[in-house]
Parts: structure tokens; C-alpha cells; sequence
């Protein structure tokens, strides 16, 4: 029955955190995210975060370590986290300031124990396995621009550029861990995915009825990865039956962990064309094509 219920719940969080996760992309304006994959996530939870980052050695009865999956094992209920964040920046160029809120989901975590410890009560009788497991959806990158910029270009005309993207990428992640007496294993399995739209346009303003140079770009992206870690615990007092000793027991906890460089595929779509925006009506497009490239397989790895 333990293991049925925390079935259920794991298969009805994965059906709601990726559509949600998917839903909930940032309302950004920074301009740094033209770049590459855009701006990258720090990659933790809260109460990792605020160790700075010690993923190592970090152990909970009811939180998870993103960092290490050895801790799952430690886990004594099931657990389920979010977390969201906000942010506020200030942009300065020439005298004019732009100032932008923004925010989104930082991560959804669930997590539950294999071994039922209310029924080892039960039949009196304990063993030296520990086995748990985990799903965590969080977004690695975001990409959030739109900026216009004119400058008078001598000989030639006044010229105004327009950038604006969107996207970012995501993972959907699925962990285990064992322990047996002091010492733990986890490995941890994930899906990277996302959609990264850039487009610019530049165009002549003093130019009678000119041409517009447009540029869009699509990239689907995806991957994925591991990681894997150990632990153990070393206690400095010894085992006691009194419930209060063996609650403030001291110990000793070295951990290590690992992970895969994130390999992905991408597929990418790209279209430059030249528009007469004068001339173009909704019945008539004065257009020029000039690249259009569709479905153009790449690779890379991720930071």
C-alpha cells in the first residue's frame, strides 16, 4: 500500500509539474540573454543555497539535496518542494534607465522512502536497507529580451535595430538512492528540453518607402544527463535507546558526487528576409527572401 500511494503521487506530480514548468516562462527584459542558452539558473534549493552550495555531505529526514541523490535514502517521510524566486533589475544606457521585475519557478521536487518503517515496527524486525526515491522538474536557462536601439550612421541613414527572444531550457529528473548502515548511493537521470526564439530587425527610417531586413531564429533543444553520488556517516557517539541521545547524536558525514557533461541535439529553423512594410498590406507582402534554412540538425554541450 506505501509503495501504490507513492506511486500515485509521483505519477499525478510528473503530470502537473511539466505542463506547469513549461507554462511558467519568466517575463524578462535583459539583454545578456541573446547569448547562448541565455541566463543560467543556479541549479539548487533553498536549503542547499544556503549552505553555498556544500551539495557534498548535506543530509535531511524531510528535504531533499538536489546536489547529491546518496541523501534520498536518508529521508524518514515523503517529501514535496517549490520554490520561486523574483528579481529585479536596472538597465542604463545614454541617460535612460529601464527598470524590470521578474520572477518564475525555481524548482518542484517530490521524493518519497521505499521502505515502509511503520510496518518494520510492526513485524519487529529491522533491517540495514534504506531505499528512496525522487522527481524534480526545474528550468536551467531563460531567455528574455526586447530591446530597440537607433544610432545616425553617417553617409548612410538613421538606423533603428530591433532585438527581442524568448525560451529557455528546462529538465525533468527521476533519482534513486540505497543505504545500507552508514553508507549510501544515489544516481540521478534527467531530461533536458526547451525552445529558444531569437529575432531582430533592423530598419532605414529617413529612407523612403525602404526595405526592412528581418531575421528569425528557432532552436529545439535536447539532451540528457547524470549524476551520481555516495555518503557515509561516521558517528562520533555511540547508539543509545534513549531517544533524546540518539536524537542529538554527533556525526561525521563525507560525501562525493559526480555528474555527465549535458550533451544535446538541437534542431534548428532560420529565416532572413527583406520586407517593404510601406507596401505590405493584408492582401499584398512585399518580400525578398533571403536564407531560409529548416529543420538543420546540430550538437553541443552545455556550460
Amino acid at each position: 500500500m506505501h509503495w501504490k500511494l507513492n506511486k500515485q503521487l509521483a505519477l499525478i506530480a510528473v503530470g502537473l509539474l511539466v505542463p506547469l514548468i513549461s507554462w511558467a516562462q519568466p517575463k524578462d527584459n535583459s539583454p545578456i540573454t541573446r547569448y547562448g542558452i541565455g541566463d543560467v539558473y543556479r541549479g539548487d534549493f533553498n536549503q542547499t543555497g544556503a549552505t553555498g552550495g556544500l551539495y557534498g555531505a548535506w543530509t535531511d529526514y524531510y528535504r531533499v539535496n538536489p546536489g547529491n541523490p546518496a541523501c534520498l535514502p536518508y529521508l524518514q517521510t515523503t517529501s514535496l518542494e517549490f520554490g520561486l524566486y523574483s528579481r529585479y533589475n536596472q538597465y542604463e544606457r545614454n541617460g535612460s534607465q529601464q527598470a524590470v521585475w521578474s520572477g518564475n519557478l525555481d524548482y518542484l521536487s517530490l521524493a518519497f522512502p521505499l521502505k515502509s518503517r511503520i510496518n518494520e515496527i510492526l513485524d519487529k524486525k529491522e533491517t540495514p536497507w534504506d531505499y528512496a526515491m525522487g522527481f524534480s522538474v526545474n528550468p536551467i536557462s531563460q531567455v528574455g529580451y526586447d530591446v530597440e536601439l537607433t544610432q545616425d550612421i553617417e553617409g548612410v541613414d538613421t538606423v533603428r535595430s530591433i532585438f527581442t527572444g524568448e525560451g529557455g531550457l528546462s529538465q525533468v529528473a527521476m533519482a534513486t538512492g540505497v543505504k545500507y548502515k552508514n553508507l549510501s548511493f544515489g544516481l540521478q537521470l534527467g531530461y533536458v528540453f526547451g525552445r529558444i526564439e531569437n529575432n531582430s530587425q533592423l530598419d532605414l527610417i529617413q529612407e523612403v518607402a525602404p526595405y526592412s531586413t528581418r531575421s528569425f531564429s528557432t532552436i529545439n533543444l535536447r539532451g540528457f544527463n547524470w549524476q551520481a553520488g555516495m555518503m557515509y556517516r561516521h558517528y562520533l557517539d555511540p547508539a543509545s535507546e534513549e531517544p533524546e541521545k540518539l536524537r542529538n547524536r554527533r556525526s561525521m558525514t563525507f560525501g562525493l558526487y559526480g555528474h555527465s557533461a549535458t550533451g544535446f541535439t538541437t534542431y534548428s529553423d532560420r529565416l532572413i528576409e527583406r520586407v517593404n512594410i510601406p507596401y505590405t498590406s493584408s492582401s499584398l507582402l512585399a518580400r525578398d527572401t533571403l536564407l531560409l534554412s529548416e529543420n538543420k540538425k546540430g550538437s553541443g554541450r552545455l556550460p
